[in-house]
């Protein structure tokens, strides 16, 4: 997708005056090059937003609109939000060589149900919501799914390393780390060690 920015000349509080006219502040950096202070229209970095993903890669122009101007391969590194009102008020861009291999934060999205969960016994812990990954920038994924219905008791786990991930791409996280878990739910096991005696004792009577 395309955005088109212009050089920035206002900064710190003059950035309101700008949003109020329908820009975002915004900066552009990478390896080798100095970071340059850029605004963007607002309603077309929304556009952009909405319909791209994390990790997603656009087309970053930087000029007047004409056929000179610079452009760039870049992904969104960071966006600053109004802790209220959830406005953008700035994004950082960066620049990518699609040659070469980067790193990049990619969320986890979850699917599936444990069946320790969905027979009430347990409860889902999510450790964490993201894990760090390096590949061309072409293959970086906009999200990884892990299916957390393979957590058939409370004993078992999913590590960073046992996420699936695409051809060409490389876990940069700690392999080890916890991803996902189930805790047991307060009373669940004096309830599996009743259920186990009431068994006991109906065997004993039969018996």
């Amino acid at each position: 997708m395309d955005i088109t920015a212009e050089k920035r000349a206002d900064f710190g509080k003059k950035n309101k005056a700008l949003r109020r006219q329908g820009h975002t502040p915004a900066n552009l950096f990478g390896r080798g090059m100095a970071s340059l202070a850029l605004q963007v229209p607002t309603p077309a970095l929304h556009q952009a937003l909405q319909h791209t993903g994390r990790n997603a890669l656009l087309r970053l122009s930087v000029g007047g609109g004409s056929a000179s101007d610079d452009a760039y391969q870049v992904m969104v590194r960071d966006i600053q939000r109004h802790p209220i009102s959830g406005q953008i008020l700035h994004v950082d861009f960066y620049r990518v060589e699609m040659t070469e291999r980067m790193e990049a934060e990619v969320p986890i999205a979850f699917t599936g149900i444990s069946p320790v969960v969905e027979s009430a016994r347990g409860t889902l812990t999510h450790s964490i919501n993201t894990i760090r990954v390096s590949g061309l920038p072409g293959a970086i994924p906009s999200s990884v799914e892990v299916n957390v219905s393979v957590l058939g008791d409370q004993q078992q786990t999913i590590l960073a390393k046992d996420i699936p991930l695409p051809p060409g791409v490389a876990l940069a996280s700690d392999p080890e780390q916890l991803v996902a878990h189930v805790v047991a739910r307060r009373g669940a096991q004096e309830e599996d060690r009743a259920d186990a005696t009431e068994e006991t004792e109906t065997r004993e009577e039969r018996a």
